[in-house]
């Protein structure tokens, strides 16, 4: 079996794990606020019956095409992500304006620029792959703009998730010792002064530390999420029996179905998950390791893409876990979102269509 059907297999498991956990999730909360248990897995479902087509459409263009004007697919999402702070057009949910409004659905166009970011990244970091100073002059010229758009809606996680994607390329070319030194210490530094110029931010790190000071308060997600977790021990309740969905532990369909999943069915099906997750990261680095030889910047771009859905899961998994400090993301494939499955969607035809292209001579 070929690679890319062995990842379509893993994406195809995660797909329907996330099918059926997001309606046990989902289906009390449906019943209360819409009088319909199936009224988000609906949802999901048209997501996949939009978001299939555009799979097929992404692998049938000519991934040449897409290299070459992948700057310019770039600008053009970030135009698109401006759009969100238009009134009338962009639309604010819990204080962040972060989506689109449409009769359809609402559309969070930061998922559409990840996918896209990482083209671009991977175009810039191939040009420069002997100059690493331009390499890092170059990332920063891309990452500015989507920084402050994110930074003003505000979405730091997924500032957080293209800063993987970016730092996962930036090592594959190897770059030269005291340019990766210094830019990372730049990174750190950056970070942290953006995690405290904001005092929501200092918050959630204090919870973090001790979310146990403020039970009731800000310390309350992460609490209910460790509980059903815990609750669930190593072979769960059973699908549909979770007691923490049930006016517990908010977003439990988006951010924190992971630790629904865990509550009903186990810790072992949580390990099974990373494990998917893994093997689908390893799946695509296979691949752009024997690509690399005739296509530096193809390689690079799936290993961007991988990087960003993979580090996203594992960024989502560690919030659940009160491994890090909580920052809504959602679980790639899994967590509940039509925005989430377009962007997921675009990248995975990506991946499909940049492989395909190699496919002659590697499969």
């Amino acid at each position: 079996m070929s690679d890319v059907k062995k990842q379509f297999v893993i994406i195809l498991l995660l797909a329907a794990i996330g099918l059926i956990y997001i309606y046990s999730a989902s289906s009390f909360t449906g019943l209360m606020r819409y009088n319909d248990s199936f009224y988000f897995l609906k949802k999901e479902l048209i997501g996949y019956l939009i978001v299939l087509p555009m799979i097929f459409f992404v692998i049938s263009i000519d991934t040449n095409f897409l290299l070459k004007y992948s700057i310019f697919f770039y600008v053009a999402a970030l135009i698109f992500c401006l759009f969100t702070f238009i009134p009338k057009i962009g639309i604010a949910i819990n204080g962040a304006r972060r989506w689109i409004y449409t009769p359809f659905m609402n559309i969070q166009p930061i998922e559409i620029l990840k996918p896209l970011y990482c083209l671009a990244c991977a175009k810039v970091i191939s040009i420069y792959r002997y100059h690493s100073k331009g390499a890092v002059i170059g990332i920063l010229i891309l990452l500015l703009p989507a920084t402050i758009i994110l930074l003003k809606q505000p979405d730091f996680g997924q500032l957080i998730v293209l800063g993987i994607a970016t730092s996962v390329m930036f090592i594959s070319v190897k770059p030269k010792k005291e340019v990766f030194y210094i830019s990372t210490i730049l990174g750190v530094v950056v970070i942290a002064f953006l995690a405290i110029t904001r005092p929501y931010r200092i918050k959630r790190i204090l919870t973090f530390l001790d979310p146990w000071k403020d039970p009731r308060g800000s310390g309350f997600q992460i609490i209910q999420s460790l509980i059903a977790i815990n609750t669930g021990g190593f072979c769960g309740l059973g699908i549909g029996k979770s007691t923490q969905k049930i006016s517990c532990l908010p977003m439990q369909h988006t951010d924190f179905i992971f630790s629904i999943i865990c509550e009903e069915s186990g810790i072992i099906v949580g390990i099974f998950i990373m494990f998917l997750f893994l093997l689908l990261f390893n799946q695509i680095l296979n691949s752009a390791i024997r690509i690399a030889e005739s296509s530096i910047e193809t390689s690079l771009a799936l290993i961007g893409l991988s990087a960003m859905i993979v580090g996203q899961a594992f960024f989502n998994i560690f919030v659940a876990t009160g491994t890090v400090p909580t920052k809504g993301i959602g679980l790639p494939f899994i967590s509940y979102g039509a925005s989430s499955i377009v962007g997921v969607g675009l990248a995975v035809g990506l991946i499909f269509a940049l492989q395909s292209a190699h496919s002659s001579k590697y499969y």
